[in-house]
């Protein structure tokens, strides 16, 4: 497994927050402890393949101390399995490894959980159970017909110290290195990312009734160009002079702008997950709590981008199966409206369908061009019941 090419061509990773130890500046750790699409990290497939290598540690130990009394297999299998008795038998030994193998791939393949939990767990019923065999197992019985203290010692003493070996790599090994191979991931991509410069304070522009608002940012290129080009070649718009309450809703949508790009651009991100160059990431904001952010690519013009996600926004439902409808509620100015949305049912209906309001504003800045939106209230659009 190759790592994508604009992680692979980084040669360099400096320190991303004081949590960071300078240790992390290596791609040995990317390498390692980076999961992409379906493929689990290598640190982690080398702790299922350790958990695996227990259980079948375990059974051939298992066998060789049944095969140890001189018993034919059918005789030995059916005092340790179906005769099965707590002071005599050790098949116990292989049941517990093989509960233990299965809670520790569910939890750690399957469910990809970074916890120590589930493997606290079954490392403390395995210590226990071992200690308690080797109390009441029956170590005086006359030495006929019964296997060697030897290799019963090694089977309790393996399973034992396997489970704690499990638990020391997982603890020390794996959650520490894709830990800091997340951090580093997100560090690679942030980078890469276009910096979108702060807001810059403009002069109020103000309408033939003494209204006033704040113009689109400047243009860089021709990216305006393609902004009115893709205007013009929309629908006749509702746009009309700029009432107070347009102002309003201008301002709203500038200021929670100003926040989504302050929490993008601040804070310590983890990688969720990576397919190809398409990052999810997430970080804990105290405002909002855990809040993601999605990068990536798509094949496609700017110019497309905008005619569709704004100036033909109503069309999204034939497109977008989780829209159910969309509705122009009022044109403020080119790059500013009101919209309404429905939302889809979810789940076969569980989740009904829910409704909002957002107040939208395109603007261009630095070079990027911005889709922000907000909710807000509308008087022409009420509370539905049915909502």
């Amino acid at each position: 497994m190759s790592l994508p090419q604009s992680v692979r061509s980084m040669s360099y990773y400096g320190s991303i927050n004081s949590a960071v130890q300078p240790d992390i500046i290596d791609n040995n750790i990317l390498q390692e402890g980076s999961s992409f699409g379906d493929h689990i990290s290598p640190v982690r497939r080398f702790f299922l393949l350790l958990t695996t290598f227990d259980f079948v540690l375990n059974v051939l130990l298992w066998l060789i101390c049944t095969m140890l009394t001189g018993e034919s297999v059918q005789n030995a299998f059916k005092k340790e399995v179906i005769f099965y008795s707590f002071e005599s038998s050790l098949f116990d030994i292989v049941v517990v490894s093989l509960w233990r193998f299965i809670f520790i791939l569910l939890a750690y393949g399957l469910f990809r959980m970074s916890h120590w939990w589930m493997i606290a767990v079954t490392t403390t019923v395995t210590g226990i159970f071992v200690i308690c065999k080797v109390f009441f197992y029956q170590w005086n019985t006359p030495y006929k017909d019964q296997t060697p203290y030897t290799i019963v010692v090694v089977l309790l003493i393996a399973s034992f110290v396997m489970s704690w070996a499990e638990s020391w790599f997982l603890d020390f090994r794996v959650v520490p290195c894709e830990e800091k191979a997340s951090l580093l991931l997100a560090k690679c991509v942030n980078d890469s990312t276009p910096f979108i410069p702060p807001h810059e304070p403009v002069p109020r522009a103000f309408s033939e009734d003494g209204t006033f608002y704040s113009p689109l940012g400047s243009a860089m290129g021709d990216v305006e160009d393609d902004m009115e080009e893709c205007e013009s070649n929309c629908p006749p718009s509702l746009c009309t002079e700029i009432p107070p309450q347009g102002v309003e809703y201008k301002i709203k949508v500038d200021e929670a702008l100003e926040e989504a790009l302050e929490i993008i651009s601040s804070g310590s991100w983890k990688t969720e997950i990576f397919v190809n160059e398409d990052v999810v990431q997430s970080r804990q904001v105290s405002k909002y709590g855990k809040v993601f952010k999605f990068v990536g690519k798509i094949k496609i013009t700017p110019l497309k981008v905008i005619h569709h996600l704004f100036y033909n926004i109503e069309s999204m439902p034939e497109w977008n199966p989780t829209i159910k409808q969309i509705k122009v509620l009022q044109k403020i100015d080119s790059y500013t409206d009101i919209v309404y949305v429905v939302a889809t049912n979810r789940a076969g209906g569980i989740v009904a369908s829910r409704d909002f309001v957002v107040a939208r504003m395109l603007e261009n800045r630095g070079g990027s061009i911005i889709n922000a939106m907000v909710s807000v209230t509308h008087p022409s659009m009420p509370l539905q019941p049915s909502m």
